[in-house]
This record gives structure tokens, C-alpha cells and sequence, in this order.
């Protein structure tokens, strides 16, 4: 039965399903997450839209004389009676006033006040920021919420009149008794936000692809060549088996010792198939996992790469083990990387007052493990207190902080100087080194994707970007400081 299967396993059809698997798997997965990631960034940009157009209206409401609206709409209670801007001085202040409110918010669709009109239960426009007035023009289809809380203003999700379909906001405009006289309404055309939710989506299909292609490129290479690996390893197996089968011929008539001999023999091969059945079924729930957590299936091949090694006793073979596992470990720290930086991207921001110099000393002891070839200063301001994201003010001290070391080749100790300061609202936190610099050519992509600092390096090239990326998440900057002598210098400024 077990030889059944190893015949099974080793044809190149097999092998070809397997990765054909892990490709639609894998295309399955990004799928997926673009389409998550398009509708919560329309929810998300839905919820600014409404948020700043609530904002528009509430203070614009502030900035609008009631008692003048109030008499201009009690004044004037034909259809089109104004019908120019400057026809009337009271309206005209209006009119400037709503076009000054559309002008300083950056607002596509025009503002306007409306009143309810109790004879024929509808609203009528009154003043507007567009050229030409729509004075006493009634809005039949309004939504209800608009008189629900027509004394306390609110705001419209999508919905469709006879214009267009919208999302908007209202407040009401009070007199000075404090009675409400009408309503400030500003709009969104849905269109319109439609148009730059694709334009957000565009940028985040780029980026992921980025992010996403080389990974597949290189995890596809390795399943491959794993494959092959493990092909050759069956035929050696299925090679023994038939030898010992033909020697099992030849020494039937021997004696019991001979007999002996081959039954431990047999032993042996039982134990080499049993590994090489459970290294299969592995290999298959690897297979399985990768459609859901990229991180499973790099784990099921380290696996695989060590009951291997227990088996395969040969030197060189031992070798391109250790090269595998060498590549499986990078790959690894790659994929971690990588899913770290979509979490500092994603994870909702949680803010605690901390004592820089004491979340130094603290944290800095855990980062470099008391290490008796690094060298930490900490010097400044010892008061120096910041509302901030805990676990990404971490990782960006931790990243600098490998940085340094990693890039330190040099016979004396890696020393780290920490100079903190306030300017104004700022912290200011020097980071200093004394490693083996940047390459000058290298300094102005020096916080991108993948890029590496040195010639020398052997990491993701993800450091200083995830740094960069955590504080621009805390609505901070980081810049590089060129030093006339060896080693790195960064300046981070993030707000208290």
C-alpha cells in the first residue's frame, strides 16, 4: 500500500496539481483581501465624508444671521421672487456667506439653507452658494430624517432624490430666541465619492501587489524545488526496496543469524517509510493551511527539512539541508515582516502617557539582551513625558535599534546614544551609532521598501521602513542626519 503511494506521489502531475493548488490558493487569498480591504476603506471614507460635512454645517449654521433668514423668507413668499444674487441685500449676505462656507471647506456640491413649508408639507430652498438663486423652489422627495431632527440637525447617508443620490448633513440656523428658522444642508455626490474610493483602492491594489508579487515569486521557487527534493528521496527508497526484495531471494536457504539480519533490515526500511509517510503528511497540511496563513506552511517545511535530516545520514545532502533551512528561516522573518507591516497599517491606535528616558532604560535592557558589546547612553531631558501607542513606539526603538547593530563591523563596541528633548509640542529623540554608516548612494531611498543601507546586509529591507511607517502612524517624522565621521544619526519628532 505504502509503495502505491510513493508511485503515486512521484509523478510530475502530482507535483505540477500541488503548485497549481498553492498558486489559485494564493490568488484566492489576495482576492479576498482587496476586496475586504475596499469596503472597509468605503465605510471608512464614508464615515469622514459625513463627519466633515456634519462639521461644515454645524458651524456654518453659527455664521448665519437667523432673524435676517427669518425675515427674508417671510418677506419673500413666491417662487423665484429673488431670483439674482444681489437682488436683495439680505439674501446677498446670505449668498456670500454660503459661498464663503463652500469656498474654505474645498466642498464639489453647492450649500444651502431650507425651510418647512407646513401648507404643503414640503421644504423650500431658500439660500444657496450656487450663481444663480433656486429661491422658494420646493424639495418634494427630502428624506424624513430631515424633520425628524429638524431641531437638532444630523446627517444623511445615502439616499436618492430627484437630483442625484447624496450623502449629506444638516444643522439648524436658530434666531436669536433660540428658535430654529431653517436648516444649513452640504452635500457629497455619491458619484463623486465613489470616484476617489476607486482612486484609494487603485493605490492599495499597487502597494499590495508590491508587496505580495515577490513573495510568490520566491515561495513558489522554494515549494518547487522542495518538491523535486523530496521526489529524489522517494526514489532512493523505492531503490533500496527493491534491492533488499532481490537479496531476500538469494538468502532464503541461510541460517537463522542471516534471517535475523534481514528482519532487523526490514525494520529499518519500515522506520525510513513511516518517516517518509508522515513527512508526506506534512507536506499535505502545508498544502492545506496555505490558503488561510502563509506563516503555516513555512512552518510544515521546516518540519519536513528536519525529520529529513534524522533520516539522510550523506554529508553533502546535510549541507543543501542546512542551505534549505538556511532560506526557510529568512523567508520566515520575511513573511513576519511583511504581516507586521500591514498590522502597524491597520491596528486601531491605544495611547498611554509614558516617561520617554524610563521607557528607554526599560525597554532598551529587553532589545539588545544585556549584550557586553553594546555600549547605551541615555542623555536630555529627564521629564519629558508623551501620549503615545505603546507597542509602536517599541517597534520603532527596536528597529533602530537592530539597525545599529547590524550594521556594526568594526572592532570597537556598537555604542548607542539617545539625546532627548522638547521644541514646543515636539519630542525630539536622537538616535546615534557609531557602525558602519549608509552608503551615500543609498541615502535618499533610504526608507523604502526593501532597501538595504549597505552592500553588506543581509536583511528584509524592511527596518527603517516599518520604523517610518510607525511613526508616521503616530503623526510623527524621521530624518537622517548626515555625520562627517562613521556611523548613523536619526532624528524623530513626534508629538506629546
Amino acid at each position: 500500500m505504502i509503495e502505491k503511494i510513493l508511485k503515486k506521489n512521484n509523478t510530475k502531475s502530482y507535483r505540477h496539481r500541488l503548485i497549481f493548488i498553492l498558486f489559485g490558493a494564493f490568488i484566492i487569498l489576495i482576492i479576498y483581501f482587496l476586496t475586504n480591504t475596499y469596503y472597509q476603506m468605503l465605510r471608512q471614507s464614508k464615515e469622514e465624508v459625513l463627519a466633515k460635512l456634519k462639521a461644515v454645517t454645524s458651524t456654518g449654521a453659527l455664521m448665519i444671521n437667523g432673524d435676517m433668514h427669518a425675515q427674508l423668507s417671510n418677506n419673500y413668499m413666491a417662487k423665484d421672487s429673488i431670483n439674482d444674487n444681489s437682488q436683495e441685500p439680505i439674501y446677498y449676505r446670505l449668498h456670500k456667506a454660503l459661498l464663503a462656507i463652500k469656498i474654505s471647506n474645498q466642498l464639489s456640491s453647492d450649500v444651502y439653507t431650507i425651510v418647512y413649508y407646513e401648507p404643503d408639507s414640503t421644504f423650500h430652498f431658500i439660500g444657496t452658494s450656487a450663481e444663480n438663486p433656486y429661491f422658494r423652489h420646493t424639495y418634494k422627495n427630502y428624506p424624513k430624517d430631515l424633520l425628524s431632527n429638524y431641531s437638532k440637525g444630523g446627517t444623511l447617508d445615502i439616499y436618492e432624490d430627484e437630483n442625484g443620490v447624496w450623502l449629506s448633513a444638516f444643522a439648524p440656523i436658530r434666531n436669536s430666541k433660540g428658535q430654529v428658522v431653517a436648516l444649513l444642508e452640504a452635500d457629497e455626490h455619491f458619484e463623486v465619492f465613489l470616484e476617489k474610493a476607486k482612486e484609494d483602492l487603485i493605490q492599495n491594489i499597487l502597494f499590495s501587489l508590491s508587496i505580495t508579487l515577490p513573495f510568490a515569486f520566491v515561495l513558489f521557487g522554494y515549494v518547487a524545488n522542495s518538491l523535486n527534493n523530496l521526489r529524489n528521496i522517494q526514489v532512493q527508497l523505492e531503490n533500496q526496496n527493491e534491492e533488499i526484495k532481490s537479496q531476500n531471494e538469494e538468502i532464503k536457504s541461510q541460517s537463522e543469524q542471516i534471517e535475523r539480519y534481514n528482519l532487523e533490515l526490514n525494520e529499518r526500511i519500515t522506520e525510513r517509510t513511516a518517516a517518509l509517510a508522515k513527512s508526506h503528511q506534512q507536506l499535505s497540511s502545508f498544502l492545506y493551511h496555505s490558503s488561510h496563513d502563509v506563516q503555516a506552511p513555512v512552518a510544515t517545511l521546516k518540519g519536513i527539512l528536519r525529520l529529513a535530516k534524522l533520516d539522510q545520514q550523506d554529508k553533502k545532502s546535510n549541507q543543501y539541508f542546512e542551505m534549505m533551512q538556511a532560506t526557510i528561516i529568512h523567508l520566515e522573518e520575511m513573511t513576519k515582516t511583511i504581516q507586521l507591516v500591514y498590522e502597524i497599517k491597520s491596528r486601531e491606535l491605544i495611547t498611554e502617557k509614558i516617561n520617554i528616558k524610563t521607557f528607554l532604560e526599560t525597554n532598551l535592557i529587553t532589545i539588545i539582551k544585556n549584550e557586553e558589546n553594546i555600549v547605551v547612553t541615555i542623555s536630555g531631558d529627564d521629564e519629558v513625558y508623551i501620549n503615545t501607542d505603546v507597542d509602536l513606539f517599541k517597534t520603532i526603538i527596536k528597529e533602530l535599534a537592530r539597525n545599529s547593530v547590524q550594521y556594526h563591523s568594526n572592532e570597537d563596541k556598537c555604542t548607542l546614544l539617545y539625546r532627548i528633548s522638547k521644541n514646543n509640542q515636539w519630542l525630539q529623540l536622537e538616535v546615534e551609532d557609531n557602525g558602519d554608516g549608509i552608503d551615500p548612494e543609498k541615502q535618499s531611498n533610504l526608507f523604502s521598501l526593501f532597501n538595504r543601507g549597505h552592500e553588506n546586509s543581509t536583511g528584509t529591507g524592511l527596518g527603517l521602513y516599518i520604523a517610518k511607517t510607525c511613526i508616521e502612524r503616530l503623526h510623527g517624522t524621521i530624518s537622517f542626519l548626515p555625520k562627517a565621521k562613521k556611523g548613523t544619526n536619526f532624528l524623530l519628532r513626534l508629538p506629546l
